[in-house]
């Protein structure tokens, strides 16, 4: 539902704020550009620890205990605000839901950077690769 909030962050700096203005906006495409921009800004700034982490989840039980409390459902939540409002264009709800889980994915954007491509730049890709099927 709109106005929906993110869950609480647990400790600074744990994952990215999530402010009012990317859901503030109504067009799903410029609210999809923004928020992909500061998640990758945001990746970007904790790549080391954040894909040492997720590098370590199928061996460390306890870490992946706490990040399927915490991680999972944050990025779930980030989701489900970004799929709000794209109409009957996105009337397969299921490959929507994919793509976005796919554009905010970490492992994504690492590819994304690794081919050279800032988090702006990431970002604007991301997007289109979203909203292209959708004719947007």
């Amino acid at each position: 539902p709109p106005g929906r909030k993110l869950p609480p962050r647990r400790k600074e700096n744990e994952y990215p704020e999530a402010d009012d203005e990317p859901r503030a906006v109504a067009d799903p495409t410029e609210r999809l550009g923004r928020a992909l921009e500061e998640l990758y800004g945001w990746y970007d700034q904790k790549q080391a620890m954040l894909g040492r982490v997720l590098r370590d989840l199928p061996n460390l039980p306890a870490l992946a205990e706490v990040m399927g409390a915490l991680w999972s459902p944050y990025m779930e939540s980030i989701v489900q605000i970004l799929a709000q409002g794209w109409g009957p264009k996105a009337a397969d709800g299921a490959a929507l839901r994919g793509a976005l889980r796919l554009a905010v994915d970490f492992n994504s954007w690492q590819i994304l950077s690794g081919s050279g491509l800032e988090s702006r730049a990431a970002a604007e890709l991301a997007t289109r690769m979203v909203t292209g099927p959708l004719g947007k």
